[in-house]
């Protein structure tokens, strides 16, 4: 699943439950967080303008081997 909103605070996600530590990522211009949560893995990153959450089944490598492909576009959608 991906999400994208716009950055509105300083956190870029809130995440509860059974999360382990938090590790730092940086992915083609965004920085953020990995955590696995109940055997879903999200990745939480921002560039300060945008948010994108990728979380599933996935690990680590995976999720950032995905982000690592997205491309932000510039124009509204309609």
């Amino acid at each position: 699943m991906l999400k994208q909103t716009w950055q509105v605070d300083e956190q870029p996600e809130n995440l509860t439950s059974n999360k382990k530590s938090l590790e730092d990522v940086k992915v083609n211009g965004f920085t953020g967080y990995f955590v696995e949560d109940n055997g879903i893995g999200s990745l939480i990153i921002s560039n300060g303008v945008y948010k994108l959450v990728l979380n599933g089944s996935l690990s680590k490598e995976e999720l950032i081997k995905l982000a690592d492909k997205l491309e932000l576009d510039e124009k509204p959608i309609n």
